[in-house]
């Protein structure tokens, strides 16, 4: 059930996303798809579509169908699901990241953020 409310949340992020790097408003969308501006919103409240919509809906945003559900190299899905997680989430994500760093690019890193806190 988490799996089911992961997926999604971050096809409802990366909608909103890509719609906003692209220029397109709901009604835009809803015209173009052949649907009604409540069927996108749903969309955007994280129904998803079935399989022809969902592969229309790809061809519109120029994304393959996988990229919508995943949020994976969608131009700043994940991005957008990062951004919506609490603070936590978010700083042990990112501490995570900063572990994984050799050891020379940590140390440079850590020097950057001295100099913005000097």
């Amino acid at each position: 059930m988490q799996e089911e409310n992961t997926t999604k949340r971050r096809f409802s992020l990366g909608l909103k996303t890509l719609l906003k790097e692209r220029g397109i408003t709901q009604t835009v969308l809803a015209e173009n798809m052949g649907v009604t501006q409540a069927t996108v919103s749903r969309w955007f409240n994280g129904s998803i579509p079935g399989g022809d919509k969902l592969t229309a809906l790809s061809k519109v945003l120029a994304v393959s169908p996988e990229q919508l559900l995943t949020g994976s190299d969608a131009g700043g899905v994940e991005l957008a699901v990062q951004a919506a997680a609490p603070v936590g989430e978010r700083a042990r994500a990112l501490a995570k990241r900063i572990e994984a760093l050799p050891a020379s690019k940590r140390k440079l890193l850590e020097n950057m953020i001295k100099e913005f806190e000097a």
